[in-house]
């Protein structure tokens, strides 16, 4: 799928900028950010894998945003609930936005 191949380019950019954003850092500063780095972690893996490949209109929609992995990231902030590393939690919370938005 061609999109999956572009989205995947695209969110392998945004976590290597990601990552190089740690460079340099202060371990403190690198630990006080472990929520943060978790979140990436789990939802690169989640949307780099075939598990999500089913769902193809999120990938479309995730595709429009420059930074998706930081657009998830801010909801998640901003809903003020629980992390779920478990996929299935992770695929409904992006459904979830995904509805909202529509």
């Amino acid at each position: 799928m061609k999109e999956k191949t572009t989205f995947k380019k695209n969110l392998d950019r945004e976590m290597e900028e990601f990552r190089q954003g740690f460079n340099g850092m202060q371990p403190v500063d690198v630990y006080n950010s472990s929520y943060k780095i978790n979140f990436y972690e789990e939802y690169y893996m989640l949307l780099g894998s075939d598990f999500i490949d089913e769902y193809t209109q999120l990938i479309e929609w995730l595709s429009k945003f420059s930074y998706p992995l930081a657009f998830l990231y801010g909801e998640w902030l901003s809903c003020n609930g629980a992390f779920s590393e478990d996929w299935n939690d992770m695929i409904n919370f992006i459904t979830n936005i995904y509805d909202e938005e529509k």
